[in-house]
């Protein structure tokens, strides 16, 4: 027994090391991202100003070795050891290193059915679905950004609490996401899922001035192009290729 605690108090001191590396490597990329924004910020020319990065909240410097534990069961997609760690996690809200809640991370780097049932287990536990980490991004944005999580996005989606036009810091939407990323199972689930209690904005603005038929006809996605033109009615009065849209939807 005392072998067996001797051998636990070892993996968690590596884990614990295996954080900070990561909170280390977390704080030079967003340091590095930041520069990099700023620059092309400013050969762009845009207008409007750049959302204030969020603060590293204290609970991200506070956590627990269970609250460390469960991030990282959720990265390597223990599902039971996820399920034991929810019953003696107080805040299932806690922040990581990079400002991610628990359930950010499974919708971030989970896929399928794990990613799913993850996300069901922490809304059970009423976790914040709108919460966003330091970028500005929530779990429904993340969701959106990969056809493997589609179950996902249409949990959060339909959920009575969910804003689906969060825009993050730069001002992305989960709609814009998932058009980005090609998504068209995730754009039906956003426009057209009757569940869905927050109607989606489909001709919201990105801080560079980008709709999501914008960045659809960037893609040459003809199939989304068709979805938020001919199905949702997105307005093309002011799309910066109208040329482009015609000739896409006249393909079809």
């Amino acid at each position: 027994m005392r072998h067996k605690k001797v051998e636990d108090g070892t993996r968690w001191q590596m884990v614990r090391k295996h954080l900070a590396l990561r909170s280390l490597w977390s704080s030079l990329r967003i340091d590095i991202l930041s520069f990099l924004s700023q620059v092309a910020g400013g050969k762009r020319g845009n207008s409007k100003a750049p959302r204030k990065p969020r603060k590293k909240s204290q609970a991200a410097m506070d956590l627990s070795s269970e609250d460390e534990a469960l991030f990282v069961s959720i990265a390597f997609g223990k599902i039971h050891r996820v399920v034991s760690l929810l019953e003696h996690v107080e805040n299932v809200n806690i922040r990581s290193a990079e400002n991610a809640t628990p359930l950010i991370q499974a919708c971030k780097v989970t896929q399928g059915e794990l990613c799913s049932h993850i996300t069901r287990l922490l809304i059970k536990r009423k976790c914040d679905v709108n919460a966003r980490d330091g970028t500005g991004t929530s779990a429904l944005m993340y969701a959106c950004m990969n056809p493997a999580r589609v179950d996902a996005a249409r949990i959060l989606a339909r959920h009575k609490d969910c804003d689906t036009n969060l825009a993050d810091d730069e001002g992305r939407t989960a709609l814009m996401h998932a058009v980005d990323h090609g998504n068209a199972a995730a754009v039906e689930i956003l426009l057209f899922n009757e569940q869905v209690k927050c109607k989606v904005d489909v001709d919201a603005h990105s801080l560079h001035g980008s709709s999501a038929l914008d960045m659809a006809v960037e893609r040459k996605d003809k199939v989304i192009c068709k979805l938020l033109v001919t199905d949702a009615g997105a307005d093309t009065s002011h799309l910066h290729d109208i040329a482009k849209l015609n000739a896409l939807l006249k393909k079809g």
